[in-house]
């Protein structure tokens, strides 16, 4: 009321940049968006600490390291690592022209080994031995390749079986995913309530529902089973996979036993052999042209052919990972000085953050005290017009603290004095002051009725009919008394 007795308050001057940003709202609600801004600028802040504390501890766990060597250590590695996987593919390529080379062995030496019999040849049983021996080493020679033959193709079966297990779970997996989808899809009803209207949904629009759910349902069983064939087909190879590894091990193990068999039955056999002929002169074969021909080529094809593939593979393999593993060193020491690096340029993110937020929490402060200032000023200012309507007394609108904060407040009072502690001709005095106003601002004038008048010292001065009641000893009826100076009753 007392706000409205003083009209439209104009805004206290200096305030024109805090007024640009209100946007149409009060300071009170300005302020409260301040505050609720520098609260979460704080709580961001307060954040901040902890979360490079908690790096630096991490960092601790790793050294920073000087990548350049590092990474042309890594590339002289991959090279390496390429270089050998080369080599391995070139020794596979080679492997048939190998085997070539040593089935012209086998045959050099045989026809050596004849020529060595004719050499010692006199037409007798000497050369039937001879003879036999030559076959039961080249029966042993037979007997062996077959059974690398064998182990060759139980390990093309072996990665056959591995490549379609890889393909199985593949498919597996795809099988599980439209499975669970499936599920999902047969356990989800059609919504027949709108989420809207909260009406049950019209029949052509369930209907419509229903048929996209089925036919979604279809699509997805059609994935199903196209999976599931996919699963028994790699199912299907890959037993029939094993099959025939079951059955190329079982013939390799006969054919190795058999194998040891003939080797073991050859030795004793040319041992034998060996002690027969033994006390018979050998002739010099290096004199002899065919067996040094012979001789010459068997040297320069096991010259070429060099340690067997599978030993050359083996060097290669052991090469190879060795250089992975120092490769892996390398790339775990560049990882760690990546991560150095990323925590850095982190920590330094964080402490640009952290000096904007203590900027913008300046700023917001800066922003509340003008805030501060402006309602001071502005309270001053109602205060100011409030009091202005009246004669004698004043009224205390705002309590100023300590803080800068501005609390509001509505006590009367006279000379500084509340009316709460004023005297009761006080009081009353206080009370016409303000009637006076109020009646002059709704333009009205009302009786006005003072009690205890007896003790009112002060001179009234009501714009309007005063009636006054006096208390005296000694009266015993209520007397009425017409003060036409006053123009008031008095009793």
């Amino acid at each position: 009321m007392l706000v409205a007795l003083a009209g439209k308050v104009s805004n206290p001057k200096g305030f024109d940049n805090l007024l640009a940003v209100l946007n149409g709202r009060s300071i009170k609600d300005y302020e409260t968006v301040l505050k609720e801004r520098k609260a979460r600028y704080v709580a961001e802040r307060d954040e901040i600490n902890p979360r490079i504390d908690e790096i630096r501890r991490a960092m601790n766990g790793y050294a920073e390291q000087e990548t350049s060597k590092l990474q042309v250590k890594r590339q002289n590695i991959t090279q390496t690592i390429q270089s050998l996987n080369s080599d391995r593919n070139i020794l596979l390529g080679q492997e048939k022209d190998r085997q070539n080379q040593l089935e012209q062995i086998n045959q050099l030496t045989v026809q050596r080994l004849h020529r060595q019999s004719q050499l010692r040849s006199d037409a007798s049983q000497t050369q039937k031995l001879l003879d036999e021996k030559a076959n039961l080493q080249s029966e042993v020679a037979g007997k062996e390749e077959a059974v690398n033959a064998l182990h060759r193709q139980v390990k093309s079966i072996d990665a056959s079986i591995e490549s379609a297990k890889t393909d199985l779970a593949k498919v597996q997996a795809q099988l599980d995913g439209y499975r669970s989808e499936r599920a999902e899809l047969e356990t989800t009803p059609v919504v027949e309530i709108c989420y809207n209207c909260e009406q049950v949904m019209p029949a052509d629009k369930l209907a419509g529902a229903q048929k996209a759910k089925d036919e979604k349902l279809a699509e997805v069983e059609g994935f199903c089973k196209t999976a599931m064939a996919s699963v028994d087909k790699y199912g299907g190879e890959i037993q029939q996979l094993q099959k025939q590894r079951q059955v190329l091990a079982k013939k390799a193990e006969t054919a190795f036993a058999d194998f040891q068999k003939t080797q073991a039955d050859a030795q004793k056999r040319t041992a034998v052999i060996n002690g027969t002929i033994q006390n018979r002169p050998e002739p010099e074969y290096s004199k002899d042209a065919e067996y040094n021909r012979l001789s010459d080529a068997i040297a320069k094809l096991q010259a070429q052919v060099g340690e067997s593939v599978a030993v050359q593979l083996e060097a290669i393999e052991n090469r190879k990972n060795e250089a992975q593993r120092e490769r892996d060193a390398v790339n775990a020491a560049l990882a760690q000085a990546d991560r150095a690096k990323a925590d850095k340029e982190r920590i330094a993110q964080l402490e640009d953050k952290e000096q904007d937020l203590a900027q913008k929490i300046a700023d917001i402060d800066r922003e509340l005290g003008d805030c501060a200032d402006y309602r001071a000023a502005e309270s001053r200012l109602i205060e100011s017009a409030v009091n202005g309507r009246f004669t004698h007394v004043q009224f205390k609108l705002f309590n100023y603290n300590l803080n800068g904060s501005i609390e509001d407040t509505c006590e009367a009072m006279l000379n500084g004095v509340p009316y709460m502690d004023l005297s009761t001709g006080q009081q009353i005095l206080a009370g016409v002051d303000v009637i006076n106003a109020l009646s002059e601002h709704y333009g009205i004038s009302v009786p006005l009725w003072i009690d205890h008048a007896e003790s009112l010292t002060l001179p009234l001065e009501a714009r309007s009919q005063v009636i006054e009641l006096y208390a005296e000893k000694g009266m015993s009826e209520l007397t009425i008394e017409v003060a036409e100076k006053k123009e008031a009753v008095a009793a």
